[in-house]
């Protein structure tokens, strides 16, 4: 597969992973969970998958700044789960959503590390 192929997916992916994050935090209840796990595992498979295949493409080997945007891509996958379980805590979630979502587009950005 091409370069813009493998980006397509994973920035593709990764939205709707963090749209699916953000559902679960606003719409906790069980009918929901089911299709929250559901879509929110193949989002983020999907993410994770084309994200290495953009790294072997391009050559980059596993620079730092991946490493951080895997602790992201986890702690976002996680959060859907955790509000289902502790709908109590869903603002706080989403919070920590926003902020690894900020993280992981710095580290994009600007490659610190």
């Amino acid at each position: 597969m091409s370069i813009p192929l493998y980006l397509f997916l994973h920035v593709s992916a990764a939205i709707l992973l963090v749209g699916i994050t953000f559902s679960a935090c606003a719409a906790p209840a069980e009918d929901n969970r089911k299709c929250h796990q559901v879509l929110g595992g193949i989002a983020s498979l999907v993410t994770l998958v084309a994200g290495f295949g953009l790294l072997a493409k391009t050559g980059q080997g596993f620079p730092g700044w991946i490493i951080a945007k895997l602790v992201c891509w986890f702690g976002i996958a996680a959060l859907s789960g955790l509000a289902h379980r502790n709908p109590a805590g869903t603002k706080k979630y989403s919070l920590i959503a926003t902020a690894l979502v900020f993280i992981a587009i710095y580290c994009v950005a600007f490659k610190p590390f």
